[in-house]
């Protein structure tokens, strides 16, 4: 029987952060709230634990319980159309691409970009096993405000539908995946889906930072940043532009 890991807590506001430092948001309302955690079809678990997370099995089946799951939403795109170099992107690419996917979907402005400093703090914190925090070198990019999520699990996308589909209360903390979920209301309850689908209102600049570590048991942890702020452009290690490049959500950039 595949072990089902859970998403770590995610990391409360920072009452003195310091001086120069980016702002962690606090957990606000969920946009497009699910009401209830969705049971994964088909379950993908058993194929992603005996033929790996980057195998086309795994991901083939992770990505159709994705799709059931999405289709209890009104949404623009109700299928998650990976780009077609997928399997060759790094994990902490693939993070970025279908963090992107879920926000596009739902009319949400994209990530722009991954930024080299918040990936090096992405990656220290999946090596860590927790959410990652911002540095205060990216606010030399422009970051000002950011969220963060964190989790352990077969593959990015099976962490994505912890974050997105199973977020909620399931009954004990034996069957609850989100660690900040302990009663049906308590305030942690879907926070990876609003850290996920934050709008950063009144903020041009949107950047990302993702990083993953092997775990036990086949895993891989993945931590991911998503962060608003102004200025110019910075120089990014991979893009959304990238990812329409080869196809994800259905687009072709020329």
């Amino acid at each position: 029987m595949p072990v089902r890991f859970r998403v770590g807590v995610v990391v409360p506001a920072m009452a003195l952060a310091l001086a120069g430092s980016p702002v962690h948001i606090p957990i606000p309302p969920v946009p497009h709230q699910a009401r209830h955690n969705i049971q994964a079809q088909p379950p993908y678990m058993s194929a992603c634990v005996t033929r790996g997370s980057m195998s086309r099995t795994c991901i083939a089946e992770t990505v159709a319980a994705i799709d059931h799951a999405r289709a209890n939403e009104v949404m623009r795109h109700p299928r998650l159309i990976l780009p077609d170099n997928y399997r060759s992107l790094s994990r902490a690419e693939q993070a970025f691409v279908v963090i992107d996917l879920e926000r596009v979907d739902r009319g949400l402005r994209p990530i722009a970009g991954m930024v080299g400093q918040l990936n090096h703090a992405a990656k220290k914190a999946a090596a860590a096993g927790r959410d990652p925090r911002a540095p205060s070198s990216s606010r030399d990019v422009g970051v000002r405000v950011y969220r963060s999520v964190y989790a352990r699990d077969y593959g990015v996308l099976a962490a994505d539908y912890l974050w997105m589909y199973d977020d909620g209360y399931s009954g004990g903390a034996a069957q609850t995946a989100n660690k900040n979920c302990p009663a049906p209301q308590a305030p942690g309850c879907w926070s990876h889906r609003a850290a996920i689908l934050y709008r950063f209102k009144g903020w041009s600049l949107l950047l990302g930072g993702m990083g993953n570590e092997r775990a036990e048991q086949g895993a891989n942890t993945v931590a991911a940043i998503l962060a608003g702020g102004r200025g110019g452009r910075p120089r990014f290690t991979y893009t959304w532009r990238d990812a329409k490049d080869h196809g994800a959500d259905g687009w072709r950039v020329g």
